[in-house]
């Protein structure tokens, strides 16, 4: 099992998951992997704002649940050995839109604490920093353009830095 795994499995049983309706997902102490806030563009040329959000086998099932609706929910592990399986899901963050996501970072240095309001140039950042723990609530979208295809879009994420040495 790869240090990735091992390491997001262990802060997944923090993690605290609480759907409000079925639009919305709420998560505390979120296990963010592999970040693109910057938008660099992916082998397939897409330059999306996104994120991957490591989820537990109940909200794998939850939102599997409805036959009628499509949600990509990923795997690593597994597969004929007897690791554990790692779930998680792809969240967009579209900082363009009518109602970006509001993304607040909190950090602490030398004693100093301050909260900065990130914009979608100053997202980025968010790929550089060791994150100590995120909040966020996702926005669960069905396009009208793919019936029963569903998305997840960040409405609001809250990340604490990890103090570095």
């Amino acid at each position: 099992m790869s240090r990735l795994v091992e390491q997001s499995l262990e802060s997944l049983n923090k993690s605290e998951f609480i759907f409000h309706d079925n639009r919305t997902l709420e998560v505390r102490n979120a296990v963010i992997i592999w970040t693109n806030f910057q938008g660099k563009a992916n082998r397939f040329g897409n330059t999306t704002k996104n994120f991957n959000l490591v989820i537990n086998e109940d909200v794998k099932k939850a939102l599997e649940a409805d036959p009628n609706k499509e949600f990509t929910i990923h795997s690593i592990g597994g597969e004929g050995t007897e690791d554990p399986i790692m779930y998680f899901i792809n969240i967009k963050v579209n900082m363009n839109s009518a109602y970006p996501p509001a993304v607040t970072l909190f950090t602490d240095f030398r004693g100093v604490k301050s909260r900065t309001c990130l914009d979608d140039t100053t997202i980025e950042c968010l790929d550089r920093i060791n994150i100590e723990s995120a909040d966020c609530i996702i926005n669960l979208y069905e396009s009208k353009m793919h019936p029963g295809k569903v998305s997840g879009y960040l409405r609001k994420l809250n990340v604490i830095q990890n103090k570095e040495s």
